[in-house]
């Protein structure tokens, strides 16, 4: 059990969600911002946009390539601000697994997930774009009300459905 609680702690930092560990529970909380994304795909392309657009005041350039880079560059800025954003969304509520119960605690309250009224676990994965891949991991109740779990994004689709087949797995073995 020792090993699958650290596979589960290493899928949850791959994917950059927070987590604590409190030996017989852990507690998964929101995404953390990843500052790669936030670096890479965010501030500095919005710098190269301020750049080219004050180049373009200044010199009076008019050519067309020049003038549709900042347009470009906000079109992908965007899109990654979303992505971020989407991330969040999908990890807003805090999970406790624990004492063979999965615990959701949201704006709504806290509702207690146990073996008895839990139907099964669920997953799906949908494409983004040609190079990213969001999943999503859910808990349906004996009412067939889906609860969020997890939601992470990932470049390659087998690495989601890998993972959240193994995060799947783990959740029904955890509450039987």
């Amino acid at each position: 059990m020792k090993n699958k609680l650290l596979s589960l702690e290493s899928k949850l930092k791959r994917h950059k969600i927070s987590y604590k560990n409190y030996g017989s529970s852990i507690i998964i909380g929101k995404s953390k911002i990843d500052y790669t994304i936030l670096f890479l795909m965010i501030i500095t392309p919005l710098i190269i946009a301020i750049i080219t657009i004050g180049f373009i005041f200044s010199y009076g350039v008019i050519h067309i390539k020049i003038l549709l880079l900042p347009f470009i560059l906000f079109g992908f800025i965007l899109f990654n601000v979303k992505r971020l954003l989407v991330k969040r969304n999908l990890n807003s509520s805090t999970k406790i697994i624990g004492n063979k119960t999965i615990k959701i605690n949201d704006e709504n309250g806290q509702v207690i997930f146990y073996k008895k009224n839990i139907k099964r676990f669920d997953y799906s994965v949908k494409e983004i774009n040609n190079e990213t891949y969001e999943g999503s991991l859910y808990l349906i109740d004996k009412n067939n009300n889906k609860h969020q779990i997890l939601g992470f994004d990932d470049e390659l689709e087998r690495y989601v459905v890998d993972d959240l087949k193994w995060l799947k797995e783990y959740l029904e073995n955890y509450v039987k």
